[in-house]
């Protein structure tokens, strides 16, 4: 009960904060939709792996029917459903009502083959089909009323897997031309492709099964089609969405100046799995260095490299390809003497000298030198130079 309270309250109270943002989805980029879907996917696993977990209870078996699995089913699916619309939200119509409206029929779908399930014998009538077949007359196949239950369930499938899920599908073909969106995951029809191929065999499934018509009669044949069917449906959409975030920050890495390896301190279970993370991508500091700067330029924020047209104010020479300073000789510490011996020096020195002190800071960050208003003291006799380090007392403590 402690670590109940410690972890798992916590989790789903961070986790519940996060879902009730759905609604702003469509105002917000495409790498925020990804964050959340994020989020989301690890939700619909946990929720999947404790309906699994209570199944073993049998709390909810009746007539040997796994209850838990049709109400695992029915939170999933339904998350499920919501988030292809949630990845393209700013182009799909009557967003909110998209949404809640595919949730219902996903429900819908699990309830009713529950219910449909929980009712012994057939779907129709012995040879019916064998009539059907000769005829083609829908009229001949003599349903059952376990069949008359059981049909919403195949007609909400039919209406995701032959009406939603294709015109998703158009949409996206329609926004992003089959070519690079900035807004839209590349693979997205990939994801498409992955449920309307997977779902229907769901239905099948069920179909043969013990709990449909029972051409196959061990059950524990059963559980088995229906956990590995899972594994392929729900652990490939988790994992296609995973690679459409990898895909999407390599091709737009300028845009999503967002540190790929985050530590991701609030989330304790990404936390346990990281470790088990393959880390195919990566990037260097100075692409991820690259990135930000260019994303802050384009908010008028410039922290890139400096125009050769603008010289410094402090002599600080900037390079054309890097943010670090390019300072002369004797940076750490310089030579003061006489006015007269400084006009006979180097061509390079100028009329006043500026202070320069000796700053260990990032590479993006760049010292100023700050110029010394009073005369120089005389240098005293076998002491040509001396580090500036008592001006630091003078110094501003962000320096």
């Amino acid at each position: 009960m402690n670590w109940a309270t410690e972890h798992i309250s916590w989790a789903f109270s961070d986790w519940y904060q996060m879902m009730r943002t759905w609604t702003s989805m469509p105002e917000l980029p495409l790498d925020h939709r990804m964050a959340f879907c994020r989020k989301l996917n690890l939700g619909i696993c946990i929720t999947q792996v404790m309906s699994s977990f209570l199944a073993i209870t049998r709390w909810l078996h009746f007539g040997n029917i796994n209850g838990f699995r049709y109400l695992g089913y029915s939170v999933t699916c339904s998350f499920l459903q919501a988030e292809l619309v949630i990845l393209i939200a700013p182009y799909v119509p009557f967003f909110k009502t998209n949404v809640i409206g595919v949730m219902i029929i996903t429900c819908s779908t699990m309830l009713v083959g529950w219910a449909g399930s929980l009712e012994p014998g057939w779907l129709y009538e012995d040879g019916s089909l064998e009539n059907f077949a000769q005829s083609w007359d829908v009229q001949d196949i003599l349903w059952t009323e376990k069949g008359y239950k059981i049909m919403p369930a195949w007609i909400c499938l039919g209406l995701l897997i032959f009406i939603q899920i294709p015109v998703l599908a158009l949409i996206f073909v329609c926004k992003s031309g089959l070519k690079p969106h900035r807004d839209l995951p590349y693979h997205y029809l990939r994801l498409l492709l992955l449920v309307e191929l997977t779902w229907p065999f769901f239905g099948v499934w069920w179909f043969l099964s013990s709990e449909g018509e029972g051409v196959i009669h061990d059950t524990k044949a059963n559980t088995f089609g229906f956990c590995l069917l899972n594994m392929v449906s729900k652990g490939g959409f988790t994992v296609m969405m995973l690679k459409l975030s990898r895909d999407h920050r390599s091709m737009w890495i300028e845009d999503c100046a967002v540190t790929p390896k985050a530590q991701n301190e609030d989330l304790w279970i990404v936390r346990q799995l990281r470790p088990y993370d393959s880390a195919s991508v990566t990037y260097s500091e100075a692409e991820m260095e690259e990135a930000v700067a260019q994303a802050l330029a384009r908010h008028g924020i410039k922290v890139g490299p400096l125009e050769a047209s603008a010289p410094s104010p402090f002599g600080i020479q900037i390079s054309n390809n890097s943010t670090e300073a390019s300072y002369t000789e004797n940076a750490a510490e310089f030579s003061v003497g006489p006015k007269s011996a400084m006009a006979s020096s180097d061509a390079r020195a100028v009329p006043e000298l500026p202070v320069l002190l000796e700053v260990n800071t990032q590479a993006e960050l760049l010292a100023p030198r700050i110029e010394s208003r009073a005369e120089a003291a005389p240098v005293p006799s076998g002491q040509d130079s001396w580090l500036c380090c008592a001006a630091t007392s003078r110094l501003p403590k962000s320096l």
